[in-house]
């Protein structure tokens, strides 16, 4: 029986290409056959391959927007924390100033009390002076009274004229020891002062201001001045972990020198 020959167009269809082969040569020059599902699977390997490098590129390029977004982001923020330094520098600077003005004004009132204190100790000193001359002249006025006193046997007049020195010169006596005895009250009352003074000195309250003793309220008052010496400002860092700006500082007067606003964000400093 002789072969039963068809076209291709008379061919039942196929839609799978599992069991069809196609021939051609290898790269030998061999004739060979290959089947249509492995030329299938291998594009389809391809393809998926291709896939997975657009999706991996996709991945890298959202990667390298995110991280240009946050360096702009982290730029930004040191530029703002820059100008806050410059800010907290200018602070610090009219803190330093005014920390000077302060020391100035110590040391002014240092030197005043220096010389209120030589004043009073030169003032003592003319007391005792004077004092001692008017004893003498006191002593003096007595022993010229009692040499007139003597004389009063020579002659009535000669004894009347003494009785009458003698009588000035008691008056005189009297006068001076009256002179003498309030000048001696005045330097009591001055001296008392100044030992009020030395046993109650300028001292640093809990506060950190200059207190000084009130003479007539009998207490330490204060005088708003601050006492302590050295900068008291805080210094700042970034945290790089969270870029948070973190505040140090040296003792509990700087730590209520500083608030941060919650509604606006700024950083105030307190005078005080």
């Amino acid at each position: 029986m002789g072969a039963i020959r068809k076209k291709i167009s008379e061919l039942t269809p196929s839609t799978a290409f599992n069991g069809l082969w196609t021939i051609g040569v290898d790269a030998l020059n061999r004739s060979v056959r290959v089947s249509l599902q492995y030329i299938a699977d291998t594009i389809a390997s391809l393809k998926s391959g291709v896939e997975t490098a657009i999706n991996n590129a996709d991945k890298a390029t959202q990667r390298a927007n995110t991280a240009a977004t946050n360096a702009d982001n982290s730029r930004k923020a040191i530029e703002a924390n820059e100008q806050t330094r410059q800010s907290n520098e200018q602070t610090r600077q009219s803190n330093e100033q005014t920390r000077k003005n302060n020391e100035t004004t110590r040391i002014n009132n240092e030197n005043a009390r220096k010389q209120a204190e030589n004043a009073r100790v030169t003032s003592e000193l003319n007391r005792v002076t004077e004092h001692a001359t008017l004893k003498k002249n006191a002593e003096d006025a007595t022993k010229a009274a009692n040499d007139a006193a003597k004389s009063v046997d020579d002659s009535k007049e000669a004894a009347a004229d003494a009785t009458k020195n003698a009588n000035a010169a008691a008056t005189n006596a009297n006068n001076a020891a009256t002179t003498a005895n309030n000048s001696a009250k005045e330097a009591d009352k001055q001296a008392g002062r100044a030992k009020e003074q030395a046993d109650n000195p300028p001292k640093m309250g809990e506060n950190g201001n200059w207190w000084k003793w009130d003479e007539t309220a009998k207490k330490y008052v204060d005088t708003g001045i601050l006492a302590k010496g050295g900068v008291l400002y805080p210094s700042f860092i970034v945290d790089d972990s969270n870029m948070h700006l973190v505040m140090y500082y040296q003792d509990q007067i700087a730590e209520n020198q500083f608030i941060l606003d919650k509604e606006t964000g700024h950083l105030k400093f307190i005078y005080q």
